[in-house]
């Protein structure tokens, strides 16, 4: 069997010969809806059809024939008003590609190089690069409100060694036990094993900390001020955070350049603690976890900082 080549004569032709139910079938009503007045007050008045053709001009084979194509699947609403909006209704996409012939806008070039910029390509070490994410400020404004939770809850102590405030030599000591349990995935041990003294511990955990002002200072870890949380919290879920999440954030876009291949990517951090957000998905190996949404450069793909941030927020009690 033969096939028909499909050039403008033969589109024009198939555009033509099709009867449906009796009703012969249009260009301009294949490529405009027109509802019942507006085709029986064209019938009715010449000169107001003529009218109505030479407003709406009658597109090309050509061009019906690839609207057919390209546009088959897209709904009537979105082909009238010319674009997709998103679920808040900030944002629109069009339906069909920008021409390519006209000068790209200057916003739209992109003039640095992808990678870190500013005081980030100076830093030479990890912990250099850590702090950049995590300053000395931030920490501190942690202490503070550790500090505070530790104030509060002093009255439950026998003992006022049991209580101590922190500062921010222990916090960072803290911070790094977590990073040493983490490299040796340690995760699901029992805090016994490290702190044993049957030499099968770990000198390093013994030496930084006892294993009880470990335990303290993880339950008494936070990023806000207790005593206004539940304010915030009516109208924030993240409240227990979200200064300390903004901030880090916007760090992120001071010391990176994002390059011209970056997609939105999603990671389901393994969480089982009390967090009203803490989403259940069945086809991740985890299934109980913190859902994260990273705007990732394909060039250079590092989520250290995000695994991170949802190792802090699995000790704080939301």
């Amino acid at each position: 069997m033969s096939r028909m080549r499909l050039d403008a004569a033969n589109i024009e032709k198939i555009l033509h010969e099709d009867e449906i139910e009796g009703e012969e079938c249009s260009e301009i009503e294949d490529y405009l809806e027109i509802d019942e007045h507006d085709s029986n007050s064209c019938q009715s008045s010449e000169e107001d059809c003529t009218e109505f053709v030479s407003s709406n001009p009658v597109p090309t084979s050509d061009n019906l024939f690839h609207r057919r194509t390209d546009l088959d699947n897209v709904p009537l609403k979105y082909i009238r008003q010319g674009h997709y909006l998103s679920k808040n209704g900030a944002v629109k996409w069009n339906i069909e590609e920008p021409p390519r012939s006209v000068r790209t806008r200057s916003h739209n070039i992109i003039t640095e190089r992808p990678g870190p910029i500013n005081e980030a390509k100076d830093a030479q070490t990890s912990l250099e690069c850590w702090v950049l994410m995590y300053p000395d400020n931030v920490l501190e404004q942690v202490v503070v409100y550790t500090n505070i939770y530790i104030t509060a809850i002093q009255n439950k102590f026998q003992r006022e060694r049991d209580c101590l405030p922190t500062d921010l030599i222990e916090l960072k000591a803290l911070l790094g036990l977590l990073y040493y349990f983490g490299k040796l995935r340690g995760a699901h041990l029992n805090t016994n094993d490290f702190w044993a003294t049957d030499s099968t511990g770990s000198d390093i955990c013994i030496a930084t900390m006892s294993r009880q002002r470990f335990h303290f200072l993880l339950r008494c870890l936070r990023f806000d001020d207790i005593n206004t949380r539940q304010q915030r919290r009516q109208s924030d879920k993240l409240a227990a955070i979200r200064d300390f999440f903004t901030g880090f954030v916007t760090r992120i876009k001071k010391h990176y350049c994002l390059g011209d291949t970056v997609t939105i990517d999603e990671k389901l951090e393994p969480f089982r603690g009390r967090c009203p957000f803490r989403q259940y998905m069945p086809n991740k190996p985890a299934r109980y976890g913190i859902k994260i949404f990273v705007l990732a450069d394909s060039r250079t793909v590092n989520k250290t900082g995000n695994k991170m941030l949802v190792h802090l927020m699995s000790v704080i009690s939301l």
